[in-house]
């Protein structure tokens, strides 16, 4: 999943950057911010990470530790491992009980 997600070369984060520059700027002015560097990515075949570390612009709202917690899959979770562990509850309760084994 991690190699397909890195296909993208960053750009499938975008919307989560702008939403962060968002807290500190009008949205249409992240989102503007974030498209050019989308743009640029995209133009010169590096990844979006690289070239927002490098902005000026976005270095003045974002720490670098913000920028690269924005591009961790693990971060996106959310709360996929309570569903999972749901129903794997769910489906053990409907499995058959095994006999104890003592006669």
């Amino acid at each position: 999943m991690r190699t397909n997600l890195d296909l993208t070369q960053g750009l499938i984060y975008a919307e989560a950057v702008s939403l962060a520059l968002s807290e500190k700027l009008n949205r249409a002015s992240a989102h503007k911010l974030v498209e050019s560097a989308c743009r640029s990515a995209q133009f010169e075949k590096r990844h979006l990470r690289a070239v927002l570390s490098e902005d000026a612009d976005v270095n003045a709202i974002l720490k670098p530790e913000k920028i690269a917690s924005l591009f961790e899959p693990a971060n996106y979770l959310g709360s996929a491992g309570t569903f999972i562990e749901t129903v794997l509850a769910a489906a053990r309760e409907q499995l058959p009980q095994k006999p104890s084994g003592k006669g």
